[in-house]
């Protein structure tokens, strides 16, 4: 089972049989929708390179962005956010807090933001954003595409470009009436493919299919040998 079709097709690529890879995405249990009531963008992850925090802070930077970003994480850029949250009052470093409260803050933001440059297998963080209503502006790499709609659960933007990401989250924010939209389709892309419900449906649809095609695989075998049997004895008699 693949978390996604990119992990899929990297297992192909491989040398994994096709037919024998199922995709299913993981799943986070529903903590409700969130109060969709600040004026901030967030990111939640590791503090490194290949997630595109640099690009991303420099853009914050350079542009000083009307729009507040809150950092929640650790790692080992730790210094480096720390520094820019210092230097600039629209960066809010949080450090690393407990699951509960990382997804309070999701849950307010005007969207997440999701800026990693290198193929994640799958996006936790886009997940529990969806399950808050709240949009995601996310770097365009393979797996990402799949995950976020883009105009409808989302927007994408060239991974490395902050100063595209900020210009998308800006134009977001001032449209009500897009942002609207936007929250209740994460809502609803939640609701019917991560919840552990739909994971366990998808999960049992799999191990069916897996199950089904065994047991031909073992009537087949077994007529095999029946008729294998049936020649020998046939021999005999002759």
């Amino acid at each position: 089972m693949a978390v996604s079709n990119y992990v899929k097709q990297e297992l192909i690529a491989g040398g994994f049989p096709e037919d024998k890879i199922s995709i299913k995405p993981n799943f986070i249990p529903d903590t409700g929708e969130g109060a969709k009531d600040g004026n901030y963008a967030i990111y939640v992850g590791r503090l490194t390179v290949e997630k595109g925090l640099p690009s991303l802070l420099a853009a914050w930077q350079k542009r000083n962005s009307p729009i507040p970003l809150r950092i929640i994480g650790d790692g080992p850029l730790q210094p480096l956010v720390e520094d820019y949250a210092h230097r600039n009052a629209n960066i809010e470093y949080l450090g690393r807090l407990d699951l509960s409260l990382v997804l309070e803050h999701i849950g307010r933001a005007i969207c997440l933001v999701f800026p990693s440059e290198w193929p994640e297998p799958f996006g936790r963080a886009i997940i529990e954003a969806y399950s808050k209503g709240v949009p995601v502006v996310a770097a365009a790499t393979a797996p990402i595409r799949d995950m976020i709609q883009h105009g409808h659960t989302g927007i994408l933007f060239q991974p490395g470009d902050g100063d595209e990401c900020l210009e998308q989250i800006i134009s977001l924010a001032s449209d009500k009436i897009r942002l609207t939209g936007m929250q209740n389709n994460a809502r609803h892309r939640y609701l019917a493919e991560y919840t552990e419900e739909s994971n366990y449906q998808r999960l049992m649809q799999i191990l069916h299919a897996a199950c089904s095609t065994s047991s031909d695989r073992i009537d087949a075998t077994s007529a095999h040998r029946n008729s294998a049997a049936l020649a020998v004895k046939n021999s005999d008699h002759r």
